[in-house]
């Protein structure tokens, strides 16, 4: 099984107990085969493999966008189903915070014990940029005691949705990253007042840290 086969199936596995609460099996079965369908056909299009990342681990970033995709179009296939950007995120975000809690969990706990937290977290979230968003073009504009501000030139997720027509889903993946915003508010605060999704030509990240 590839990575991006494995990831599909921890988000549908995640996905299927949030649909549960609003519809049947029989309806959620019939969402799910056109889903696994539609995102083999997106993963295998000529436009996605013309935006993947060559690297493995960078290339499995297409694969979120593909998965939204292909539940926005197997939703809108469905005609018992109202379709509407406010339920893609209303299904995504706590998709997406079951997916990615225990890390967000695990870099909390990892602060909370940490002599200097602003240092840490500082350091935690340059390494991880570089080397989990290298493919973003990632560029770091000021880390210091005061204030840690990068901006990412490029979307391979906002690229995914501009490939396959749906630009419109490209906001809705950005609240992924206030996930592990949340988890740290204690000692961080982010902001995010620019991202491409929203017509800009960079997404910039600002983070400060909190008063002792």
């Amino acid at each position: 099984m590839s990575i991006l086969d494995n990831l599909f199936d921890q988000y549908l596995f995640i996905l299927k107990d949030i649909l549960r609460e609003s519809y049947d099996e029989k309806l959620i079965d019939g969402i799910f085969i056109f889903m696994e369908q539609e995102f083999k056909r997106l993963i295998s299009s000529e436009a996605t493999k013309n935006i993947a990342p060559k690297d493995i681990n960078q290339k499995m970033h297409i694969g979120t966008p593909c998965f939204m995709i292909a539940l926005y179009r197997a939703l809108k296939n469905e005609p018992s189903i109202e379709i509407s950007l406010d339920l893609i995120k209303d299904l995504m975000m706590p998709t997406f915070r079951n997916f990615v809690g225990p890390l967000a969990e695990m870099q909390k706990n990892g602060l909370r014990n940490a002599a200097n937290k602003w240092a840490k977290y500082r350091e935690q979230t340059v390494f991880g940029t570089e080397n989990t968003y290298g493919s973003f073009e990632p560029e770091f504009v000021k880390n210091d005691d005061a204030k840690l501000e990068f901006h990412l030139n490029r979307c391979v997720f906002y690229d995914v949705f501009k490939a396959h027509g749906e630009i419109e889903l490209a906001p809705i993946l950005c609240y992924y990253d206030d996930i592990f915003a949340e988890a740290v508010q204690e000692w961080v605060t982010f902001k995010r007042p620019k991202t491409i999704a929203d017509g800009f030509p960079y997404c910039q990240f600002i983070y400060f840290p909190n008063d002792e």
